[in-house]
């Protein structure tokens, strides 16, 4: 019920007018596909290797948000990122070094950078939405800022999304 919630609300609040051909994908995998061990807190918790393509020419920066809305303490902020540079086609594997001018929020577990999902051991299947937004502006926000102030500073500036589903369940 949760992750049907969080993707209503993602689309209610966030849909732009119009939708094009941008595309996600999310360590090469299609939505709906399991997240691989190698990204998650049982092996290294990697941020795993984001690509797009499509964004919309218009786009001023690009922000990125991850979620798990399947969390039983309500929805887990995994990753989220903005002021990413238009030109920027992918985030790679357990990225450190981000693009100039990237900003990188703090997640749920208020560490910057990605943090990897550890749904309780024989939990239901959890799943990961990442969305990828561009923005006709770039949001004048600091790394501090709450996700909430994400969201606002990003409605009614976003031209495109692109989202892809994965998710995990531990043993």
């Amino acid at each position: 019920m949760r992750f049907l919630l969080g993707l209503l609300f993602s689309l209610f609040i966030f849909t732009p007018a119009f939708a094009d051909d941008m595309k996600i994908t999310v360590a090469g995998l299609s939505c709906g596909s399991a997240l691989p061990e190698l990204y998650t807190c049982d092996s290294t918790g990697f941020s795993p290797t984001i690509k797009w393509e499509n964004a919309s020419p218009k786009a001023k920066s690009l922000a990125l948000l991850v979620i798990d809305p399947d969390a039983p303490m309500g929805t887990v902020i995994h990753w989220f990122i903005f002021n990413i540079p238009p030109t920027t086609k992918e985030l790679s594997k357990g990225i450190t070094n981000y693009p100039k001018g990237t900003v990188v929020g703090k997640n749920t577990g208020g560490n910057f950078g990605w943090k990897a999902p550890c749904p309780p051991a024989n939990a239901p299947k959890h799943h990961y939405l990442f969305t990828l937004y561009t923005l006709d502006k770039k949001l004048d926000l600091s790394a501090n800022a709450t996700v909430d102030a994400f969201k606002e500073a990003m409605h009614g500036h976003v031209l495109d999304q692109a989202e892809a589903t994965l998710n995990y369940q531990r043993k």
